[in-house]
This record gives structure tokens, C-alpha cells and sequence, in this order.
């Protein structure tokens, strides 16, 4: 229901705006979204619980040269 309600800030209907911008986004990423939990310490900060079973993060790592490539240039 909330996307065909007249949206109090846009003025305009949430599902009407998104089909209006949509020719303007990018496509989604190519690969899932993991989920992660945040890790718990205790007070000396060692994990929570005995060992720590957080999750590896992989991060993409880029120069800034690469995003301003990306935005167009844009710095």
C-alpha cells in the first residue's frame, strides 16, 4: 500500500517515481549480498563466547583514480 499512497515529502506516488527513474539506475550487482552479523567482544575486547566465528569480509579495494572513472570524472 505505501508505494500507490501520495508519498508527504515527494509529493508524488513512491511507485511512480521509481518507474520514472529507473531508465537512470544501474543494474544490480552481479553477485549476492552476504549478510554480516556484527561481531561481538567483551569488555577487554576478545570475541564474544570463546572464538571468534565471525564472518571474512572480501572488500573491494580501489585507487581513487578508479572512482572518480567510475563517477564520470567527477571528483
Amino acid at each position: 500500500m505505501a508505494n500507490f499512497r501520495i508519498h508527504g515529502s515527494l509529493k508524488e506516488r513512491p511507485a511512480e517515481r521509481f518507474e520514472a527513474e529507473l531508465p537512470h539506475l544501474l543494474p544490480p550487482a552481479p553477485w549476492p549480498h552476504r549478510a554480516v552479523a556484527p561481531r561481538r567482544v567483551d569488555r577487554a575486547g576478545k570475541p564474544a563466547g570463546g572464538a571468534d566465528t565471525s564472518p571474512v569480509v572480501d572488500v573491494e579495494r580501489h585507487p581513487l583514480t578508479e572512482y572518480a572513472r567510475i563517477n564520470g570524472g567527477a571528483s
